[in-house]
């Protein structure tokens, strides 16, 4: 959110989980009201018009919801040709063997790790769907160390759900999970 005053940016901040006026209090305090507008949106009912943004940006999220096949085709014709789409979400450095995790996160892992994949899987969707070009789709360099740091503040403020995450990334130490990117510019 503080880049859209760095960048003389409008943004529009969809979220499922939080609630407009908790989004809305914070950025009243860091002075950014007029640059960002906070909404509460489902992922596949979003309420925007075919091509209004220039870039789409999804952090720690898409992973839960850009597994369907068709959801790339739906989330883009938001782009204007050219515009952006931009994903960081928690993964695997390569797809797992087998139908169980690794013995060392057996005991943390949750079925909704099971939405985590590898960069080379996101990108094949992208480029077999056709309506962009694919830019970029890697793992962050040691995207896990700063994913443990967050997450550590996270369960440090009270969250409480962010303890299951940070019994696993501190038993995995970034041997088999990472931080994946993917960016795509629509055709």
């Amino acid at each position: 959110m503080h880049r859209a005053k760095g960048f003389g940016v409008r943004v529009t901040a969809a979220d499922h989980w939080i609630k407009p006026a908790e989004n809305w209090a914070r950025l009243q305090a860091a002075s950014l009201a007029d640059a960002v507008m906070p909404m509460h949106a489902e992922a596949h009912a979003l309420p925007f018009a075919d091509g209004c943004f220039d870039a789409i940006v999804s952090v720690d999220a898409y992973h839960y919801f850009g597994t369907d096949d068709l959801y790339l085709a739906y989330v883009t014709r938001l782009l204007r040709p050219g515009g952006r789409l931009g994903i960081v979400v928690p993964d695997l450095e390569a797809e797992l063997e087998g139908s169980a995790p690794p013995e060392h996160l057996r005991a943390h892992w949750d079925r909704d790790f099971n939405t985590f994949h590898s960069p080379a899987w996101r990108r094949r969707p992208w480029e077999r769907g056709g309506g962009v070009e694919v830019e970029a789709a890697d793992a962050v360099p040691d995207g896990w160390e700063d994913s443990l740091r967050w997450i550590e503040a996270c369960v440090a403020d009270g969250v409480v759900r962010a303890r299951g995450d940070l019994d696993l990334l501190k038993a995995d130490r970034g041997r088999t999970l990472c931080v994946a990117r993917a960016v795509a510019r629509a055709k």
